[in-house]
Parts: C-alpha cells; sequence; structure tokens
C-alpha cells in the first residue's frame, strides 16, 4: 500500500540545496579568518542532530508510525541506531550549566549531549 503524501511548498532536496549552500558560505568565512563561523557551525552541527532526534520520533509515531529499520535505513544506520538516536535526547541528565554570563551563573539544565541551549549568552 502506498502512502500519499500532500504536496509541500518546497521538497527535502531542494531544502538540502539550500542548507548545503549556506554551510559551504560558512566554511568559506571560517577559510577566511573568521572565527565566528566556526563557532556558527558547531551550532549548526548540534542543530541538526536535535533535529534528526525529534524527526526519527515523530516518523515512529502516528500517523506515520514508520519501522525503525526504515528510519534507520533512511539515515545510513541501524535499526537500533536509529532508536537510540531518537530516544537520545528524551533522557533529562538533570545536569546544570556552570558556565559564567554577563548576569552571573548560567544555571540552565544540559541537554542530551551535555550542552547548553544558551551558551551564546556564555562569556
Amino acid at each position: 500500500m502506498t502512502t500519499t503524501h500532500p504536496k509541500r511548498e518546497r521538497e527535502a532536496p531542494e531544502l538540502q540545496a539550500a542548507i548545503t549552500r549556506l554551510t559551504r558560505a560558512l566554511v568559506a568565512r571560517a577559510a577566511d579568518g573568521d572565527t565566528e563561523a566556526l563557532s556558527c557551525l558547531a551550532a549548526c552541527d548540534e542543530i541538526v542532530a536535535q533535529a534528526k532526534s525529534e524527526a526519527a520520533a515523530a516518523l515512529h509515531q502516528p500517523p506515520w508510525s514508520y519501522s525503525w529499520y526504515m528510519i534507520g535505513s533512511e539515515l545510513g544506520i541501524t535499526r537500533q541506531g536509529a532508536q537510540q538516536l531518537a530516544h537520545r535526547n528524551h533522557h533529562d541528565t538533570g545536569r546544570r550549566c556552570e558556565a559564567q554570563t554577563r548576569k552571573g551563573l548560567c544555571n540552565d539544565r544540559l541537554d542530551g549531549y551535555g550542552n547548553c541551549p544558551s551558551a551564546a549568552k556564555h562569556i
């Protein structure tokens, strides 16, 4: 049985091409000595990791209910890897950030990777 999906405003390959162009632009800026571009690339890496986790979890839930095997296959990983990816950020570590900000100690809750969501505010 084939599932028909509603036509989207932009197709995924077009969005991927745009992200690729933006990423290459950041790489070029970093190569020209812009250190802020490097930190932007690192932030993008975290955003993509979080997005993959959320997308994998969403695709496994109704109405889509894709198997972990199919999700893993699209990501180039095993079904177990897909499950771990989808659940990675749902485990609260309970740890708090101890970095200094202009207003004092950050104290935000760290994500599943040990990163602070407010890292841009750190001194």
